[in-house]
């Protein structure tokens, strides 16, 4: 499985961007069909039109003119920005259960890449891990068992003991 941590921060950053304009489209696309199942796309259901204006239609949502509004109805529920003039009504529950979905899905979404943002901030820039064989160094006198690696190597403790029975030609 690939991690997370392991891609460069371009793509990081596209997967940060690419997951909130997933969610907007998506949920704008849900937005904008409870608004065509009810019949608020109409020409006279449309804000302006005749049936709102003489307060015989009641939208799901207040100022739903076309997608591009749908769209900014989906920001600005997962945002929090404020609506201004566009709201959902008691019209519909469906929208209010989508809406309310979408929040917690949004939650969700800014927590994780919150996460993955502080975790790739905060690792450590080198990975090591354990070769096969124990060998030495031959111009150091030093014993390598650690090898640079890039790679998903997470929070290992290592605790070394070497017993070695040695004999010198004075003893």
């Amino acid at each position: 499985m690939i991690s997370f941590f392991l891609y460069s921060w371009t793509m990081t950053l596209l997967l940060f961007a690419l997951s909130f304009y997933i969610t907007w489209v998506t949920f704008a696309t849900i937005y904008y069909f409870i608004s065509w199942i009810h019949g608020d796309l109409l020409p006279d259901n449309l804000p302006g039109g005749e049936k709102q204006r003489g307060g015989e239609w009641k939208p799901c949502i207040l100022e739903m003119l076309d997608f591009a509004s749908a769209f900014l109805f989906s920001l600005e529920t997962q945002h929090t920005i404020g609506y201004g003039s566009r709201q959902t009504t008691n019209e519909c529950p469906e929208a209010i259960i989508v809406m309310s979905f979408q929040s917690v899905i949004g939650c969700l979404i800014q927590a994780f890449m919150v996460g993955l943002v502080f975790a790739k901030l905060s690792r450590p820039k080198h990975r090591y891990f354990f070769n096969s064989q124990l060998y030495k160094s031959p111009s150091q006198n030093l014993t390598n068992i650690v090898s640079f690696f890039l790679g998903p190597i997470l929070w290992y403790l290592v605790k070394m003991v070497l017993c070695a029975n040695e004999t010198n030609r004075c003893a």
